[in-house]
């Protein structure tokens, strides 16, 4: 019998990926040797941070606001047929609401995020609607405020900034933290957020967009504009020649972008990278988790989507998000450090 090939499909370092997952992950190994990357981040980045997911988020905003609601009407200040006007926010944390403000914020923020926002962003003064959006970011239920420290994930994701084999051009940060930011800097990478009118960067600077706003834990600034509630998804689509707008489609149509923490349903997104697709045939990648369990019915949506995303130039990587019978993740920062050492040595893909 003839010996097998070492060079046998997949490699051994991706066996446990699906064989159209690894082989789009040597395609992106291929891509990196050739172009300038963009990395393109989306909650699930902060979240492995200990910051809440966007549903998580709208659920510490609307228990907030149902707790307020209710406190005024407790004190025969307004009623429950009348939604207040410019509410001044107080008791921004969990510890302060009742157990039915808390039931009614689970239930409410059910529906469909933009139009919970909005709801919820109709009845708040502009400044409380910062400083509420702050709180629910950074604190935790008991008043306890994030440290800042990132998680492996970002630590990893600033390695590929720092690999001298990877030429990463670019950050787009959907979130609003600067946790990448602080972790950029703690490892001495020359880097600038921007969240306003672009500039263009000093060469050697890592620039880090922030299209739907900016939000730092130290505080500030003052010049950003969040994108969370319907109006403000609508005013996107309503100003295509927006400085985000137009940041976003130049990178998603001449440059190659790895999606990190991304759902890739944001339908703002798919639009630009659909619209990218009719002028520019790039090639994008997206780390995606495989869905859990692993049924029949899972693999045909999965691929499903996949499919589809080829239309926006996105190729999928999925991986298994369990380890240990938790979910971790895990295996996305291993192939990010695969990534990373198979652009130094591609044997080892093999080994």
């Amino acid at each position: 019998m003839a010996k097998r090939s070492s060079r046998h499909f997949p490699p051994n370092a991706l066996w446990d990926l699906p064989d159209r997952s690894a082989s789009n992950f040597l395609k992106l190994m291929q891509v990196c040797k050739l172009n300038s990357l963009v990395l393109s981040l989306g909650a699930g980045v902060s979240a492995s941070a200990g910051l809440p997911d966007w549903g998580k988020l709208l659920r510490r905003i609307c228990g907030a606001f149902f707790y307020h609601w209710e406190y005024l009407h407790e004190g025969g200040r307004i009623t429950f047929d009348r939604p207040p006007k410019k509410l001044s926010i107080v008791f921004a944390h969990e510890y302060a609401w009742s157990r039915e403000s808390i039931e009614t914020a689970e239930i409410f923020a059910g529906g469909d995020s933009l139009l919970v926002a909005q709801q919820i962003k109709n009845c708040i003064r502009n400044i409380d609607w910062t400083w509420l959006l702050r709180r629910a970011l950074y604190d935790d239920e008991n008043e306890d405020r994030h440290t800042g420290k990132p998680s492996i994930l970002i630590e990893t994701i600033v390695k590929l900034c720092t690999s001298p084999a990877i030429n990463i051009g670019a950050i787009i940060n959907y979130n609003y933290d600067d946790l990448v930011e602080r972790c950029l800097k703690s490892m001495g990478v020359d880097h600038k957020p921007i969240f306003a009118e672009p500039h263009i960067p000093h060469a050697g600077t890592l620039p880090v967009y922030h299209p739907h706003g900016f939000l730092p834990l130290g505080g500030g600034p003052a010049n950003t504009q969040f994108v969370l509630a319907e109006t403000d998804y609508h005013q996107h689509v309503a100003e295509p020649h927006s400085w985000s707008n137009l940041v976003q489609l130049q990178f998603f149509a001449t440059s190659s972008c790895i999606f990190i923490g991304a759902s890739m349903k944001d339908p703002a997104v798919r639009r630009m990278l659909r619209l990218a697709q009719t002028t520019h045939h790039t090639h994008h990648f997206a780390f995606l988790p495989i869905s859990i369990p692993k049924t029949q019915r899972g693999i045909m949506f999965d691929s499903l989507f996949d499919r589809d995303a080829i239309a926006l130039g996105v190729h999928v990587i999925r991986y298994n998000p369990i380890q240990e019978g938790q979910v971790t993740h895990g295996r996305l920062v291993e192939l990010l450090n695969l990534l990373i050492a198979g652009m130094n040595d591609e044997s080892i893909l093999w080994i």
